[in-house]
C-alpha cells in the first residue's frame, strides 16, 4: 500500500525488496501527477504517465480509506493469468466495464454495440484469460472485496 506521494506504507512478499518498492513508489507518483492539473492541461502526457501496470507484475488500484484519504494499492498479478494487453481494444473496454459490474445491456449502450456483440466478446475475453465465469474478472482485475465500497476509481 502506498500513499499518493509514492511512500510505501505497507509491503508484503514480493513488494518488500528495495527495487520493487522504488518502482511502485515511482509509478504511484506518476499516477498522482497524471490525476492532477496535467490531466486537464496536457491529457496526452498525463495518459503516458498513467501506468496502472508496473513492470508487468503489479496493478495499481486507487481507493479511499475510511478517513477518505486516497491511497494506492499495488496488487501482484498472478503469473498464470495472461496479460490483458493481449486483448483487443474492444475487449479491454468490455473488461473495464464488466469489472465495474455493468450489465451486458449497459455495456452495449456505453460502447455503441449490440448486446449480442458484447456478450460474444465478453465470452471470448474470458476464454483468452482462461476464466470460466464473469465473477472471476473482479477477483483478478477488480478491487479487493473489502475495499470496493470505498474505492474511487
Amino acid at each position: 500500500m502506498l500513499d499518493a506521494q509514492g511512500r510505501v506504507l505497507e509491503a508484503e512478499g514480493d513488494a518488500q525488496p528495495r527495487a520493487a518498492r522504488d518502482a511502485l513508489g515511482s509509478a504511484a507518483r506518476d499516477v498522482t501527477k497524471a490525476r492532477g492539473v496535467l490531466r486537464r492541461d496536457r491529457p496526452e502526457e498525463a495518459l503516458a504517465l498513467w501506468k496502472a501496470l508496473v513492470a508487468g507484475q503489479w496493478s495499481l488500484v486507487n481507493y479511499r480509506d475510511t478517513d477518505q484519504k486516497r491511497l494506492i494499492l499495488a496488487r501482484k498479478n498472478r503469473p498464470d493469468v495472461p496479460c490483458p494487453r493481449a486483448l483487443t481494444a474492444h475487449e479491454r473496454a468490455i473488461l473495464a466495464l464488466a469489472v465495474r459490474g455493468h450489465s451486458i445491456k449497459m455495456m452495449a449502450c456505453e460502447l455503441g454495440l449490440a448486446s449480442s456483440t458484447v456478450s460474444e466478446r465478453l465470452n471470448l475475453l474470458l476464454r483468452k484469460l482462461g476464466l470460466r465465469h464473469r465473477a472471476e474478472l473482479s477477483t483478478l482485475f477488480g478491487q479487493p472485496a473489502a475495499r470496493r465500497t470505498t474505492a474511487d476509481g
